[in-house]
């Protein structure tokens, strides 16, 4: 069971966002995103990827390991590990990356991408990292749909990411027994 420590951003249904201070992600924590997905103009989604935006918004010693889970509500989707990298793109960091079964992306982890393709997902995406990592606001993660053949194409449209939490251990109860060992 996973132990909320405590809520860094809700993005409300009319678009306004609270952001908080700096998010610190410990290795023995789990970031916990939860977003939707709508239509998309002009374009069939076949990755969607977890980025970090703007290199003035991490703090980190490289490389990270990233490690996430992809769930549709409580449905694993997919698990992927990967380095984090530099992103030219959007001048960020690239954290990981899903694609559909068909999808052309060798890095991305293959899933089923019907509920994203039919706008029904409840997506929650679960990250570990091996080593500290400081991001100055949350809203400088972004998850983005990407249609990627030879090249890779988003419009920056069609997630909505609306919450980011840092997941602390679940604490250790002491529990006496009768020789005075405890576990947790």
């Amino acid at each position: 069971m996973r132990f909320k420590a405590h809520l860094v951003l809700f993005v409300l249904a009319c678009g306004v966002s609270a952001h908080a201070a700096e998010i610190v992600l410990l290795p023995s924590e789990t970031l916990e995103i939860q977003f939707t997905v709508s239509p998309v103009n002009g374009f069939t989604p076949n990755v969607i990827a977890l980025g970090i935006e703007g290199t003035g918004g991490v703090i980190t010693n490289p490389p990270i390991q990233f490690t996430s889970e992809l769930f549709n509500g409580a449905t694993l989707l997919g698990t992927n590990v990967s380095q984090m990298i530099a992103n030219t793109t959007f001048g960020g960091l690239d954290a990981t990356a899903w694609g559909s079964i068909s999808g052309t992306l060798l890095q991305a982890t293959k899933v089923d991408f019907s509920s994203i393709l039919n706008d029904t997902i409840a997506g929650i995406i679960y990250t570990t990292v091996d080593t500290p990592i400081t991001v100055f606001d949350s809203s400088n993660f972004v998850i983005t749909l990407n249609s990627c053949s030879t090249g890779c194409f988003s419009p920056g449209e069609g997630v909505t990411i609306t919450s980011v939490e840092v997941i602390a251990p679940e604490p250790c109860a002491v529990v006496l027994m009768e020789r005075g060992s405890h576990y947790c």
